[in-house]
């Protein structure tokens, strides 16, 4: 009986030291893991440290081959209609796009017309944008009558968190997300995935309109809205200046009269340009060699007025598009 008593505790206490085994084992494996977890969380983060650093320095560096003349025999740094530039930093690739501000319109100087356009042409139906552009004549006129869609100050004070009208010209494309019926979506544009898995971003007012823009539309930069929202501007001319602005930025709009000389009338010709303008939006993308990236954006004048330098006047650190 002593025997068997003896073996039994053994027992008991083999299968208690195996559990013990087991539990420091599994606890031994989970922080193994958590350590791993750890490690990779902060190799992450600092890549994404790293490619901020250099996304920020890559904005300032294309800020300066833009007042870089080139050497004889050379094309410039940054041509006409030109759309990125892109290298290697160390072990980074860094790509820059270039987004002419010139490419959009300017929301300051529009016409109620052009703006009924461009907004048909974001598929807004004409009711909702005939209203919207009630709604944006009032907000930047500064003796602006009461309109019949009431976006007057009324409206405007009669909202959770109250303000007034500004009465005046825009000072950021941003205000318009105070106008009435300026939704996100209709601002930010927004995605959409086809059929076959392909994700696509569709325009918004911040891809259409500036107030840096001036009177005339760079064609090389504009987007399909803001080309169909020009007078008497057809969808065969606007895929044309798209397509072939791919293949080489146009020299001068006389290039596209060539193809379509039936299609474009004196009206249309008037707000049309090729040539650069002095307000770009670059978008700066730094990737690491394991996948990490980070973006930052910011708004640079390539001619400043003091200096004839380039100057970044903005920053968006949060840049996701």
């Amino acid at each position: 009986m002593s025997a068997f008593r003896k073996n039994s505790e053994s027992g008991v206490i083999l299968i208690a030291v195996l559990w013990g085994v087991l539990l420091l084992t599994a606890v031994a494996f989970a922080l193994a893991a958590a350590t791993r977890a750890g490690v990779n969380q902060l190799q992450n983060r600092k890549e994404s440290v790293q490619d901020y650093y250099i996304a920020r320095g890559a904005v300032q560096r294309t800020a300066v081959m833009f007042e870089t003349p080139p050497d004889p025999g050379k094309p410039p740094l940054i041509a006409q209609g030109q759309q990125t530039v892109e290298w290697d930093e160390g072990a980074n690739h860094v790509v820059v796009e270039l987004h002419d501000e010139s490419g959009k319109i300017d929301v300051n100087q529009a016409t109620p017309q052009v703006l009924e356009g461009l907004f048909v042409a974001l598929n807004v139906d004409l009711q909702t944008a005939t209203e919207l552009v009630q709604s944006i004549e009032n907000w930047r006129h500064p003796n602006s009558a009461d309109d019949a869609y009431g976006a007057d100050d009324s409206y405007y004070l009669s909202l959770p968190k109250p303000y007034h009208s500004a009465h005046t010209d825009f000072k950021s494309v941003d205000d318009l997300l105070l106008v009435r019926g300026i939704t996100p979506n209709l601002f930010y544009g927004r995605y959409v995935v086809h059929d076959d898995g392909q994700v696509e971003h569709l325009p918004g007012l911040v891809d259409c309109l500036s107030v840096h823009a001036g009177q005339a539309v760079n064609i090389n930069y504009a987007p399909y809205p803001v080309l169909m929202a020009l007078p008497d501007m057809t969808s065969t001319t606007a895929n044309y200046i798209i397509s072939g602005r791919a293949t080489k930025p146009f020299e001068s709009v006389s290039d596209v009269t060539r193809e379509f000389p039936a299609s474009l009338g004196a009206e249309t010709l008037s707000f049309l340009s090729a040539q650069n303008g002095s307000w770009f939006a670059l978008v700066a993308r730094s990737t690491s060699p394991t996948g990490v990236s980070a973006r930052v954006r910011a708004l640079v004048k390539t001619q400043d007025a003091h200096d004839g330098q380039a100057r970044i006047v903005s920053w968006d650190d949060n840049y996701v598009r």
